[in-house]
């Protein structure tokens, strides 16, 4: 009788063992997936701070200067952290634990600052810095080859005037500061592009491409 009971006893033992480390596994797992997620998404909002040269990510995906481009940024910042809180803390490792803490903090912050954002969301030059900080990161990265930055120029100068019509009700709006500014961000671009065969070694066809596209 005893030597059943001593069976059934590490029967359970066991079983719950399993139970527990597969609960930790889900819990672990379920956070990993988010944190991922959440990365992904925080590097495609601060493409400037990553050194993101992709064009589509900063003309496109992001759609700066879009009326309900904070609002939309709000909504996803609010969502990754629901689905955080409904992650148990406790049952994550030391690591994660802290991984958990600094998600948490930095979507605290980047909720107050997209608040902010709506303060001065208006200004010309905030949008300007953003172009030309990604085409001083394309034409210097060292990461890639010349026939890449061709291709990513060739984009960017497609994608480019587009994005300055989105961004042309608010010139009414900005200071006059504001637009001094944003007019030396344009021409510091627009001397980048005159200088594209001193950084970038490509054929002529391309330069030529580019130039065409430079002109529009």
């Amino acid at each position: 009788m005893a030597h059943i009971i001593l069976n059934k006893i590490k029967y359970y033992f066991f079983l719950f063992i399993l139970i527990f480390f597969s609960c930790y596994n889900i819990f672990s797992n379920s956070f990993k997936d988010l944190s991922n997620a959440f990365y992904k998404w925080y590097i495609e909002r601060n493409p400037n701070t990553f050194n993101i040269i992709d064009p589509y990510i900063i003309y496109e995906k992001n759609m700066y200067g879009e009326s309900d481009y904070i609002e939309q940024s709000i909504l996803d910042l609010k969502r990754f952290k629901l689905e955080l809180l409904q992650i148990s803390k406790k049952k994550l490792n030391l690591q994660d634990k802290l991984k958990y803490n600094s998600i948490i903090r930095t979507i605290d912050e980047m909720l107050y600052n997209n608040m902010e954002l709506k303060n001065f969301y208006w200004d010309v030059s905030y949008y300007s810095n953003i172009s030309y900080n990604h085409f001083s990161n394309l034409l210097f990265n060292k990461d890639i080859t010349d026939e890449q930055k061709s291709i990513y120029i060739s984009e960017t100068l497609e994608l480019i005037p587009k994005y300055f019509n989105r961004i042309k009700k608010y010139i009414n709006k900005s200071t006059e500061l504001s637009l001094k500014e944003s007019n030396n961000d344009i021409n510091k671009i627009l001397h980048l592009i005159d200088s594209i065969h001193l950084y970038v070694n490509t054929d002529d066809y391309t330069y030529e491409l580019i130039e065409k596209k430079s002109k529009k």
